[in-house]
């Protein structure tokens, strides 16, 4: 509460392998309302799992795409009201 009085309620969370249990509290408990997803033709060993288990039924709608150089390719998700 006290870092939201100081800012506007946006806040942009990286899933990286140190936050994986962040952005997965962020989606399990509903709290993130955009998903940008990219997606990379390139494949190292394998990899991180952004759930241990399922953080439950969501609902998603695509709200945009961009593919850029060497094939990558970004998804921009919004949540789906009462998803």
């Amino acid at each position: 509460m006290e870092w939201k009085r100081g800012h506007s309620g946006v806040y942009l969370a990286e899933a990286t392998p140190e936050t994986l249990p962040l952005a997965d509290s962020l989606l399990r408990f509903r709290m993130a309302d955009e998903l940008v997803l990219y997606v990379l033709p390139c494949f190292q060993g394998e990899g991180s799992r952004l759930f241990e288990e399922s953080p439950g039924p969501s609902a998603w709608k695509l709200a945009g795409t961009r593919n850029f150089r060497r094939d990558v390719c970004r998804l921009h998700y919004r949540r789906v009201p009462g998803g």
